[in-house]
């Protein structure tokens, strides 16, 4: 919801206010959770503290059996290509080829929220009506379309019609996650 609602008043505001209510916006979460929300675990269901939870090359165990090596692998590659990795990629090229001035970027973030949503409903559909390997099959190879479609927008058609192909790969990762 966030994703969808931020863009859309970020449009609205413009330039510097925008950035200044999110900022706002970030401050005044942070200040909810820490103040009025509570932990949900059990003192005795919590698991302590450990700094070799944060080692930066803790990662290198997914690598230990064929599985979940298989599994990284897909997870990361999938993850250069996500809509926020590649972020400035598209404004530029939305700024570029396309015209675009802020307002207009901001209602097409707005956009991707929404398909973001869509798209997270319409994943667990298809994962219960079908498979985990179908699904990322499936929305892996619409997440391409989406791809190659962006990258040839000349108009707005175009990348909104993007857009709509990707509602069917945004979530591609989750049925690689419930492996």
């Amino acid at each position: 919801v966030g994703c969808t609602v931020g863009p859309f008043l970020g449009a609205k505001m413009g330039g510097a206010r925008s950035f200044a209510a999110s900022g706002l916006a970030f401050l005044g979460t942070v200040l909810f959770v820490s103040t009025l929300t509570r932990e949900t675990l059990t003192a005795e269901a919590r698991k302590k503290f450990n700094y070799a939870d944060i080692n930066p090359v803790a990662f290198l165990k997914l690598f230990k059996d064929r599985t979940t090596s298989l599994l990284t692998c897909t997870m990361t590659l999938q993850s250069a290509g996500d809509y926020v990795n590649v972020y400035d990629i598209n404004n530029l090229f939305m700024i570029k080829v396309l015209g675009y001035g802020q307002q207009q970027i901001g209602k097409f973030a707005m956009t991707v929220g929404l398909t973001q949503i869509a798209g997270g409903i319409l994943s667990g559909r298809l994962i219960k009506a079908t498979s985990l390997k179908f699904s990322t099959a499936f929305s892996n190879v619409m997440w391409i379309l989406g791809m190659a479609m962006m990258g040839t927008a000349r108009n707005t058609q175009q990348a909104f019609l993007a857009l709509a192909i990707w509602t069917f790969g945004h979530q591609r990762a989750t049925p690689v996650s419930s492996y």
